[in-house]
């Protein structure tokens, strides 16, 4: 249900939707939408969310919501499954619990969302742990080709930060590991020269 406050300009509200995720955040508060915005959600989507919602800015948002999907993710990271619950204060979305399916691997993580002064980007801080991800499945999603000479599992951990919208990624900045398990690394051009030199020091690494 909702309750409207014309006062305050806020609606109370606490309910469950199986709707397109894009249509209940615009529902839900601007501020929602346009995060929801920089998604892909292409499979059934189960979203429960209560609490009070500034439809007219964001000062007053005081809201939780929970979300189970399928076939959804950020730009070319798309998740088999993924489960997460977000609270969201002001103009900063918390995003905690994030547990997914990934390329046979598993993810899980938690980050923020918020604006920057003076930029009409929203900023986004990500740290995660990736588990045994089929590298194969990895590199034909991130190039959009077949990747048949990729062989391995990769795990690693993560933590970055950067815009939302950035599609080329330009603008990420952040540390991290990862480890490459019964596979190949000298081929990945994603190392380059460092790829090469360790492929002369240890042939067929």
């Amino acid at each position: 249900g909702a309750r409207l406050d014309f006062i305050r300009e806020t609606v109370r509200f606490n309910g469950l939707s199986t709707a397109d995720p894009q249509a209940v955040a615009k529902m839900l508060a601007p501020f929602i939408a346009n995060v929801a915005g920089f998604f892909r959600f292409e499979g059934p989507t189960k979203v429960a969310a209560w609490g009070i919602a500034d439809y007219m800015g964001v000062a007053r948002n005081d809201m939780d919501i929970e979300v189970d999907t399928q076939r959804s993710g950020w730009k070319q990271f798309i998740m088999d499954r993924c489960s997460l619950s977000m609270r969201v204060v002001g103009d900063t979305a918390y995003i905690n619990d994030v547990q997914a399916d990934f390329c046979r691997g598993l993810v899980s993580g938690s980050g923020s969302v918020y604006p920057v002064l003076n930029a009409t980007n929203l900023r986004y801080h990500l740290q995660g742990n990736v588990r045994e991800v089929n590298f194969q499945m990895l590199t034909r999603n991130l190039t959009g080709q077949a990747a048949n000479q990729y062989r391995g599992y990769l795990s690693g951990q993560l933590e970055l930060d950067g815009f939302l919208d950035d599609p080329g990624g330009q603008t990420a900045t952040g540390q991290g590991w990862i480890e490459i398990g019964a596979g190949r690394l000298f081929q990945i051009p994603l190392f380059g020269g460092l790829s090469e030199f360790l492929g002369r020091i240890v042939p067929g690494l």
